[in-house]
């Protein structure tokens, strides 16, 4: 069975209908796996996720209007001269994303000691259909956008996104 973002499903239980929304049926899906993987204690949206070897915690990422929250957590590997088409592609081989220009923004102002001073891919592409993308300086702190067949480096990172519903 599949159930999309905003469809709901009706189950039959004990003779009457319940109608679910599929946003509210993969919350409760979900929440039933956290607190089976963290015994009887239900996890905490807003504590730190476990990191691996070698990741640094980046933070608490919440977009003005409250819908996208995520922690980010950036992987030690990196590449160098690398074009924006492999850079997307390599990061996701790793498991990863390439941040976007907010936690750049946040890895230069918190982190900076971390990357080499040079200029880094991000995940987003100055406009749909475009042949530039945004990348991040790490030794002067700006952001620009260069052509997507120039050689730049590139970091990745990994979010644990909330729930929907979960706290802030």
């Amino acid at each position: 069975m599949r159930i999309n973002q905003g469809e709901s499903i009706t189950l039959s239980l004990a003779g009457a209908d319940v109608t679910l929304s599929a946003d509210l049926l993969a919350d409760l899906w979900i929440r039933k796996i956290m607190k089976e993987s963290a015994g009887d204690e239900p996890a905490d949206p807003l504590k730190r996720p476990p990191l691996a070897e070698g990741e640094l915690y980046l933070g608490l990422i919440v977009s003005a209007d409250g819908t996208k929250r995520h922690h980010t957590i950036v992987l030690p590997h990196e590449r160098d001269k690398i074009d924006y088409p492999d850079a997307m592609a390599w990061a996701a081989g790793i498991g990863g994303a390439l941040p976007d220009r907010v936690e750049q923004a946040l890895m230069w102002a918190t982190m900076r000691d971390q990357f080499q001073a040079a200029w880094y891919w991000s995940c987003e592409q100055r406009a749909a259909g475009s042949y530039s993308a945004w990348c991040q300086n790490f030794g002067y702190g700006s952001q620009s956008y260069y052509g997507t067949s120039n050689k730049l480096r590139a970091r990745a990172v990994r979010r644990v996104y909330l729930l929907s519903n979960s706290p802030i």
